[in-house]
C-alpha cells in the first residue's frame, strides 16, 4: 500500500490518497486538518453487512461503493458541482472500478471532462487490455485527436505487447513490443 499526504503551508492536512495492494484507492480531502465530507450514507443487508455506501464530499465529489459477500465489488467516483453538473475540480468526471470476490480489480472505466474515455481490463489483478476512445463531452465521436480508438494489449506479466491505433483517416497503425521495448510498427 502507498499513502500520499498533501499538507498546506501550516502543516495541516489538505488531502490524503491511499492505494492499496489490490489497486483499490481511497481519496480523502480535509479542511483545516479535518476531513471535509458533507454526508455518508450506509445501507446494510439482512445479515448486517454493508451493502452500499454513498459519501458526498464538500467539494461535490461523490463516492459510491457497493459490496458483495462482504467485499467491495464496485467503486464509482463522480466529480459533480453543487447543481449536479460536471465540476472542474478534476480532469475526470467519472471513474468506475470493479472488483472480483477476492478483491482484485477486474475493470476500470474513466470518463474525462474532455469526453475522452478509457477502459482497462484486468486478469487476476494484472492489466491485460486497455482502450482509449476519442469522444466529445456528449459521448459522440470527436476530431480532437487523429485517432478514434487506441488499444493496448499486455502479457500475463502486465508488460505491454501491442498498441493498435485506429486513425480517423482509416489507417490502422500497430506497434509491437517485446519485453516492453518497441520492436516494430506496421500500417
Amino acid at each position: 500500500s502507498t499513502l500520499t499526504t498533501e499538507l498546506d503551508a501550516n502543516g495541516e492536512t489538505l488531502a490524503r490518497d491511499i492505494v492499496y495492494d489490490n489497486a483499490t484507492t481511497r481519496a480523502e480531502t480535509f479542511e483545516n486538518g479535518v476531513r471535509s465530507w458533507s454526508s455518508i450514507k450506509r445501507n446494510y443487508d439482512e445479515h448486517g453487512g454493508i451493502s452500499d455506501q454513498l459519501t458526498v464530499l464538500d467539494s461535490g465529489l461523490t463516492i459510491s461503493t457497493e459490496y458483495q459477500y462482504g467485499a467491495i465489488s464496485l467503486i464509482v467516483k463522480e466529480d459533480l458541482n453543487q447543481d449536479g453538473g460536471q465540476s472542474d475540480a478534476n480532469a475526470w468526471s467519472r471513474i468506475a472500478t470493479y472488483f472480483d470476490e477476492d478483491g482484485s480489480i477486474t475493470n476500470r472505466s474513466v470518463t474525462y471532462d474532455s469526453g475522452l474515455h478509457t477502459s482497462q481490463h484486468y486478469t487476476n489483478g494484472t492489466l491485460t487490455f486497455s482502450q482509449k476512445y476519442d469522444l466529445d463531452q456528449n459521448g459522440e465521436a470527436s476530431d480532437a485527436n487523429p485517432w478514434y480508438l487506441i488499444e493496448h494489449w499486455y502479457g500475463m506479466d502486465g508488460v505491454l505487447s501491442d498498441r493498435v491505433e485506429y486513425r480517423d483517416d482509416g489507417i490502422i497503425k500497430v506497434h509491437h513490443y517485446e519485453e516492453g521495448a518497441l520492436k516494430s510498427v506496421s500500417l
